[in-house]
């Protein structure tokens, strides 16, 4: 499956607020969508949303345009929606959304029109309310489904879908009320599933997309589709992926390291600790018994089984109890972890040998 159909027609978040979009029309109710940075993939958007409005569009056609703040609404769907007779007929100084309204033949008053904005909403917000104002409560008219990045309608946007008023004439919708950093994590959780990895390398390649792209989904969604290259080849896959979505972004190196260095972080130490209580409980006896044979402050701790990672390594050093695949190990993990300490990243083929390992489960 495409990464943006997954997006829009597999996770619940952004069908959920498709399906809220509906509702809306279906209550006779104009809706805006205010967004703040990202509206990924809207080609796929626009194809989801037709998808769920159809079934209840037998009377209905369905109308998309993408404008700017600068078109008048009421000139511009006077020109789209009248035949060249009906726009003969308007006077200049009457008003356009009354004139629109009190014709029938009119394209407008069977459609839902769908207008993704860039700029400035006030003048098309106030078409669609004095449009609305034309008709009583129940009768059909046509629709609007605004999406727009003007954030001084966020206040109006409701944040549940339990939250509708049904008297008014629009309702507002906030895209991140829906939206949450977690929806784009299960995204790329999603897609890299789908590519024969494990598990812990599925939550590296996730970490690092999301830290890369910031506040932008689709971003993540196309550097989680590059799979293992993403952290073998880092830099080069996010140049590569910012120039097929013309984004720009300053500073990549820096970027990419603390990218790096933030999903480590995230991820291997959990490994880490992991692999510490997978070997107190291997060597638990052994242990102990140092623990206790040692003099008073030589671990700063009161339990053996708080004894971290190079205090283990001091504690078999003085032994020869542990394996030779273990001591590689425990060795291993303190130089790792002290190089993440110091705010460097490990290489890939190091940390991968971290993420290829399956730790039995503690109870």
């Amino acid at each position: 499956m495409r990464i943006d159909d997954i997006w829009w027609n597999q996770l619940s978040n952004p069908i959920l607020l498709l399906d809220d979009v509906t509702d809306c029309l279906l209550d006779n109710q104009s809706v805006v969508v205010v967004y703040h940075n990202d509206l990924p993939w809207r080609e796929t958007l626009m194809e989801a949303l037709d998808r769920k409005i159809e079934p209840y569009s037998s009377n209905m056609s369905i109308k998309h345009h993408t404008l700017t703040d600068t078109q008048d609404p009421g000139a511009f769907l006077l020109k789209k929606c009248c035949s060249q007779e009906i726009q003969q007929k308007y006077w200049p100084t009457d008003s356009k959304a009354l004139f629109l309204a009190e014709h029938e033949a009119v394209v407008l008053n069977n459609s839902y029109v769908v207008i993704d904005l860039a700029g400035n909403s006030d003048k098309w917000i106030s078409f669609i309310k004095e449009y609305t104002a034309c008709f009583k409560a129940e009768d059909r008219h046509g629709l609007f489904i605004l999406f727009t990045q003007d954030k001084k309608y966020l206040e109006s946007s409701r944040k549940t879908s339990d939250e509708t008023d049904n008297t008014s004439p629009v309702q507002f919708l906030d895209y991140t009320s829906y939206i949450h950093d977690y929806d784009t994590y299960l995204l790329c959780m999603t897609i890299l599933s789908q590519k024969g990895l494990s598990m812990q390398q599925q939550q590296y390649l996730s970490e690092i997309a999301i830290a890369l792209a910031g506040e932008s989904t689709q971003l993540a969604g196309e550097l989680a589709d590059r799979g293992e290259a993403l952290a073998e080849h880092t830099l080069p896959v996010f140049q590569e992926t910012l120039q097929t979505l013309k984004l720009p972004v300053e500073r990549i190196d820096q970027r990419v390291q603390y990218a790096l260095w933030q999903a480590q972080l995230k991820v291997f130490f959990p490994l880490l600790e992991q692999f510490r209580r997978q070997l107190f409980e291997t060597y638990r006896t052994d242990i102990t018994e140092r623990f206790h044979a040692a003099p008073s402050g030589t671990y700063d701790c009161e339990r053996p089984e708080e004894l971290e990672i190079g205090q283990l390594l001091f504690l078999f050093k003085q032994t020869r109890i542990l394996s030779m695949r273990d001591y590689e190990l425990l060795q291993s993990a303190k130089e790792a972890r002290n190089c993440l300490a110091h705010l460097n990243h490990l290489s890939y083929p190091k940390l991968k040998v971290w993420l290829s390992m399956n730790f039995r489960q503690q109870n």
